[in-house]
């Protein structure tokens, strides 16, 4: 029933009254269970997506977590939406917090597999950019590697450009090195230069290159 008055364009408003309301943990828990198994739907809906945003900004618990854990579990599908990819931005912001740090780590493992569809897409590549900027590298160091063995195709694209230049500005160490490498040792190199995106990734990449790297 409450899932059915998510997606309707009346129901929605008063599902999210509803939510607004000083709620016991029980009445929280019963709420998530009506529409558990349809959070990622709902996400990606027109109107249930506005129950779930204020579900993740104002249900407490395991019930939070409910919301959270099927969202990640279909991060690909859930980002790559213009509905869905505000819902996943607030969900990336409560993982920064130190109570939320567990799920960082589901978080890479689920753009990792599709690292590179993300990349490319309209609003999945800003739900790579934001973990990317804020997760720690040894987090994020999969996705880089995954982004890296593209690089090339990826530099051509203006979405998933932004990926690459923000991969390039997040690599740490060697990695930063072996990235740019990939890039400016390829044999593409020459289509990426006539690019309009894939030349701004060129100075991007001689911008931070090591001086030994530049040398060579």
């Amino acid at each position: 029933m409450i899932c059915k008055m998510c997606l309707d364009k009346q129901g929605t408003h008063s599902v999210q009254a509803i939510i607004e309301m000083p709620l016991t943990p029980e009445e929280e828990s019963f709420i998530v269970s009506e529409i558990k198994g349809h959070i990622s739907q709902l996400a990606i809906d027109g109107n249930g997506t506005h129950v779930i945003q204020r579900a993740i900004l104002l249900l407490h618990g395991e019930s939070r977590e409910v919301i959270m854990s099927e969202i990640i579990a279909d991060l690909p599908r859930a980002s790559g939406n213009s509905n869905g990819i505000h819902a996943t931005k607030k969900i990336l912001s409560l993982t920064l917090k130190a109570e939320y740090e567990k799920y960082r780590t589901e978080v890479a493992q689920a753009m990792v597999k599709d690292a590179v569809e993300m990349a490319q897409d309209p609003f999945g590549n800003y739900a790579l950019q934001m973990v990317l900027d804020t997760y720690p590298p040894n987090i994020t160091s999969g996705i880089i590697e995954i982004i890296k063995s593209k690089i090339a195709s990826l530099s051509l694209v203006k979405y998933s450009s932004n990926v690459v230049e923000c991969c390039m500005k997040r690599a740490a160490g060697k990695q930063r090195e072996e990235f740019i490498r990939e890039l400016v040792e390829s044999e593409n190199l020459p289509t990426v230069l006539k690019s309009r995106f894939g030349s701004q990734i060129v100075q991007k990449a001689l911008a931070l290159a090591e001086p030994a790297l530049k040398a060579e």
